[in-house]
């Protein structure tokens, strides 16, 4: 059972009954000229039996080839490269305990935006079992970089789209973009508190919606899911 709680900061997601998995912060900043940019995940067990977990990243067609991964889950820091869990080696988390998963990028000099897809299993690899399943944005420039989690869930509804989607605390949005999963502006619409807009043309799939303010500045990334 997954159940979802939006919150301001953070994320909580129920996993099997007994889990808590905490994805904070939200936004890192960072610079390119340390080498590599970390995002820390917080996986913790709330419940009163150990649980165990595994997990992979699916780069998407945005995602630079140049760019190197490197992982830290429970387990170890593997190698740069590695981006799948070892089925023989799940992270197990006994009640009360916490680790901190980490995923870092090494952008190698390539300046761009990148998506990262990451899924957390109950079984290794299989898709049945997914109980996470959310995107990594990677901005990375000549000055500053950030990496954003997606919690599209807290801002998009209903969702998945049938015909249309709403936004909720969209106060400062002022237009929004939908993009491909190769990171390609598909849609561009303004907004009002309230608007719907309709999904109707796309195809059944993934996409990210980018909703800017008045200044036309990003104020939030968010997952859609249209059937």
């Amino acid at each position: 059972m997954k159940q979802i709680l939006p919150l301001v900061f953070f994320l909580f997601l129920v996993l099997s009954g007994f889990s808590q998995l905490i994805v904070e912060p939200a936004i890192v900043d960072g610079k390119v000229d340390k080498g590599k940019i970390d995002l820390e995940f917080i996986i913790s067990n709330a419940g009163s039996e150990p649980d165990s977990y595994f997990w992979d990243l699916l780069r998407t067609e945005s995602f630079p080839r140049e760019w190197e991964i490197q992982v830290c889950d429970c387990v170890s820091c593997y190698a740069f490269g590695t981006e799948t869990a070892f089925c023989d080696t799940p992270c197990s988390v006994d009640p009360g305990e916490q680790f901190v998963f980490k995923v870092s990028i090494r952008p190698n000099g390539v300046l761009a935006v990148g998506i990262l897809e990451f899924r957390l299993y109950e079984v290794c690899q299989e898709d049945s079992s997914i109980m996470v399943n959310t995107t990594l944005t990677y901005n990375i420039s000549e000055t500053s970089s950030t990496i954003s989690i997606d919690k599209s869930d807290s801002y998009i509804y209903p969702n998945p789209a049938l015909n249309y989607f709403q936004l909720s605390g969209d106060e400062e949005v002022e237009c929004i973009e939908i993009l491909d999963m190769t990171g390609s502006v598909i849609s561009l619409d303004s907004h009002k508190s309230g608007q719907r807009h309709y999904v109707t043309d796309l195809d059944k799939g993934i996409y990210l919606v980018r909703m800017m303010d008045k200044n036309n500045e990003v104020v939030k990334v968010a997952r859609l899911i249209t059937d």
